[in-house]
């Protein structure tokens, strides 16, 4: 898994999001906003794996983050702990990825043989809400990470409002949105929106050319 200092392209996202860590109180709602495939889910997960981490690591920024002063902590997830390993192996049990194919495994008959073409009511409670009011499993926090947030209806959207707004004690969501111009205003303004910009024309060239994408095709794509 990549972790949170090694995300390529996006150093503007980190910026922000080093500093939201820097302060004594980190916004318990984050709204990654951004293009397909340019890096929010995988820095969502190296985010998480950060705030879980058992033996958080921090340097200083130097010439890392251009936003950032030199002496600035950076922090990041030590990769060595039990709950780094655990989350590489997708068996932690305070970060919880809420999708809508989650349906399937809705405790409601009826929910689960219903064809899901949006996040609903169902799952938002099932697989956050409810959870979020539990105590983490291993004492640092819970991580709850929406994929395709836009797809909450606005019912299952004015349910979460009240999480968004006074989540329990160290609980962490963070939406991942491509548009967040369908989500409901009051969503938006109880998050700290994160915005993801396209990835570096000459990174995705040299990508392609170490995938054996010939240079001049490469350059084109």
């Amino acid at each position: 898994m990549i972790e949170l200092l090694d995300i390529i392209g996006q150093d503007n996202a980190l910026t922000q999001i080093q500093r939201y860590m820097g302060v004594k109180r980190m916004p318990h709602a984050l709204l990654f906003a951004g293009p397909d495939g340019v890096g929010r889910r995988t820095t969502a997960l190296a985010l998480a794996k950060t705030l879980l981490c058992g033996q958080c690591e921090t340097r200083p920024n130097g010439d890392r983050l251009t936003g950032l002063d030199d002496a600035f902590p950076l922090r990041q997830a030590c990769g060595r702990c039990d709950d780094c390993r655990t989350i590489e192996a997708d068996t932690h049990s305070d970060l919880q990825l809420v999708y809508k194919e989650l349906a399937r495994y809705h405790d409601d008959a009826n929910v689960r043989n219903r064809v899901m073409q949006g996040l609903g009511i169902p799952v938002i409670r099932s697989f956050l809400i409810a959870p979020s009011a539990h105590a983490p499993s291993r004492g640092r926090g819970k991580v709850f990470i929406v994929l395709e947030s836009e797809l909450m209806s606005p019912p299952a959207q004015n349910a979460l409002l009240k999480t968004l707004e006074e989540p329990p004690p160290n609980v962490t969501i963070i939406l991942i949105c491509q548009k967040p111009d369908r989500m409901l205003p009051t969503t938006l303004s109880r998050c700290a929106m994160v915005r993801f910009g396209p990835l570096p024309r000459d990174f995705v060239r040299d990508k392609l050319i170490e995938d054996a994408v010939p240079a001049d095709q490469a350059a084109f794509w």
